[in-house]
């Protein structure tokens, strides 16, 4: 039945002519155990926040024939993230058990980045939830790259939304 299936789906690509890469018999898996990093975009660098999300995170990587990746996966599901006024050391913290996959070119650049689930729920004492990141969320190119799909809310990208949460970290 399984190869059925997969004989199914192979026909149904080839005929609506998608190009699809031949993958190596098995993904690469590795375990980070944590990710840290300043993100000066959050609060338009006023202050710089500084990330970590706590994990272990399962990052899966694809790699075609040829040894060049094509996509990943990253995997966190007891993930949380706490997010930190470096001047000050404020710090809030939430959940962050999202996936994130990206899709890479033959050329090795990012083609897409897609975050999936919760990637954050921060919660200011007395004022409730006031930064959220739920859904699914697509860039072209990464991060940067202009939105190719939006689904859910995700409060950091509209300017008063987050200002709650970059209030919190003014004092």
């Amino acid at each position: 039945m399984h190869r059925f299936v997969r004989s199914i789906v192979a026909s149904s690509v080839l005929a609506l002519g998608v190009a699809v890469p031949a993958l190596a018999a098995a993904p690469e898996t590795i375990w980070i155990p944590a990710v840290e990093f300043d993100d000066p975009y959050v609060c338009a660098g006023d202050p710089v926040i500084h990330v970590t999300y706590t994990a272990p995170f399962k990052l899966v990587t694809w790699r075609d024939r040829d040894g060049d990746v094509v996509r990943d996966a990253t995997f966190a599901p007891g993930s949380r993230v706490v997010l930190t006024d470096a001047s000050t050391g404020r710090s809030l913290s939430g959940m962050s058990p999202a996936v994130f996959r990206t899709e890479y070119g033959a050329d090795g650049s990012v083609v897409s980045l897609t975050v999936n689930g919760l990637n954050a729920a921060i919660a200011v004492p007395g004022s409730g939830i006031v930064l959220l990141d739920t859904g699914t969320i697509t860039w072209a190119g990464g991060f940067q790259g202009p939105l190719l799909e939006d689904h859910g809310s995700h409060s950091w990208l509209g300017p008063d939304d987050a200002s709650a949460f970059c209030g919190y970290f003014a004092g």
